[in-house]
């Protein structure tokens, strides 16, 4: 069945064998698409490819498809149709299952020929297994994009034993050809789960350097290395090239989970990011790493951001304790632009007095932090402790008009209706 849908102007189609040559009716005219093929629509593959190619007053597209089920060739011939769309200043396209060298050479025309008018554009290739021509073509290809200024590229896999120089090539392959442009104000670049390791995190670190260098009005990074096994070194390299060369950055994210960062490493990138100067939101995701509750306090007593007024930090399989909660108070303290304050825990552990206590700080220093979220933790003690904890310092507020303060305290699904446990949302 085809549907379409309008939001804002911009038509979305899903598309399969049902009514698919109806498809020309339908994106007729349209100037901002986003379709999804159906696997089952590979017959007319080159039917669609045809249509898309007469759509010359298109500006906005966005596509995804299963390369691996469409076919290799079916799939080059709709990627052919997108380098016609001649006008076309915004394009994301999101394919699944790339597995051919020869797809990428597609990418590389499409960027070739769209190059003067692309301006904003998202790559995102899941369960990408492209060899080394492959990993050429799309250095090629993100060279010839000089004029965009957002850019998303996600080259992830989700191979759980991937070739490590495969890997590095990669990497290195995106670094050089993101280094040569000079137009970017918001970038993400995502190579997870490609087993680099500290070798290939040090070659990233280095073209992240000349992308920086080149990009002077960068505002907004996004770096995904998760399962990487970048280590410690690495991992302060590139934190530290951040904040020496992108001196205008105000959003940063970090994804930094299965990297084997340790106490000493998490305590040398709490001391770095002091260095940033204008950077108004944070966020680190340092999941399943090698660092325990010392790492932690460490890190929240060392992080300091004058102009930072958003932080958002998740970790997991750490003791959340009283010197843990007692950093807590000090990064509000140290940090006092700071008002949204998200803290994400998975499988850690608090007990009952280090709640209470954070309860009380975030309370105290409800003027300055306005919005608190703290979720992972389960509560078995609500009516009894934490509930009298927080009137009694409600008591002690006298000017509430301004407070917006929210907890969220989110327990396991499977507990939900346990009698000893509650599910809370607290409006101020």
């Amino acid at each position: 069945m085809m549907e379409i849908e309008n939001q804002t102007d911009q038509a979305i189609i899903f598309l399969d064998h049902s009514n698919v040559n109806s498809f020309r009716e339908l994106i007729k005219d349209q100037r901002n698409v986003r379709m999804h093929i159906d696997d089952y629509s590979q017959y007319k593959a080159q039917f669609i490819a045809s249509v898309l190619q007469e759509q010359t007053q298109m500006e906005q597209y966005g596509l995804l498809i299963d390369a691996h089920s469409l076919g290799c060739a079916d799939t080059k011939a709709i990627l052919k149709a997108i380098s016609c769309l001649s006008r076309l200043s915004e394009l994301d396209l999101q394919l699944l299952n790339v597995r051919e060298d020869s797809e990428m050479t597609e990418i590389l025309q499409i960027c070739q020929s769209l190059s003067l008018t692309l301006k904003k554009l998202r790559f995102l290739f899941y369960h990408i297994e492209i060899n080394q021509q492959g990993c050429e073509d799309l250095k090629i290809a993100l060279s010839q994009l000089q004029n965009v200024s957002k850019l998303c590229i996600d080259v992830s896999t989700l191979k759980e034993q991937y070739d490590q120089n495969l890997g590095i090539i990669r990497a290195k392959s995106i670094g050089e050809g993101l280094s040569t442009l000079n137009s970017l104000e918001s970038l993400e670049l995502s190579i997870a789960g490609t087993n680099i390791g500290s070798k290939g995190g040090e070659l990233l670190e280095q073209n992240l350097v000349k992308i920086l260098l080149q990009n002077q009005n960068l505002k907004k990074l996004k770096i995904n290395v998760h399962s990487n096994q970048l280590g410690d070194i690495p991992i302060a390299k590139i934190t530290k090239s951040i904040a020496e060369n992108a001196r205008r950055l105000t959003q940063l994210y970090l994804n930094f989970s299965i990297n084997n960062l340790t106490n000493q490493g998490l305590f040398q990138m709490g001391k770095i990011f002091t260095v940033y100067q204008k950077l108004k939101f944070l966020e680190l995701d340092l999941m399943r790493n090698d660092f325990d509750e010392q790492g932690l306090s460490q890190f929240f007593g060392a992080l300091t951001i004058n102009s930072l007024e958003r932080l958002k930090v998740s970790i997991s399989r750490v003791k959340f304790n009283l010197d843990v909660v007692q950093q807590v108070r000090n990064l509000i303290s140290n940090n006092r632009s700071l008002s949204i304050l998200d803290i994400q825990l998975s499988n850690c552990t608090m007990d009952n007095q280090s709640q209470l206590f954070l309860a009380k700080i975030v309370i105290e220093n409800s003027f300055q932090i306005r919005k608190f979220i703290l979720s992972g933790i389960q509560l078995q003690f609500w009516y009894q402790y934490l509930r009298p904890c927080i009137e009694q310092c409600l008591h002690q507020i006298n000017d509430l008009a301004n407070v917006g303060l929210f907890f969220s305290f989110l327990c396991s699904p499977e507990m939900h209706y346990h009698p000893n446990f509650i599910f809370c949302d607290l409006y101020l």
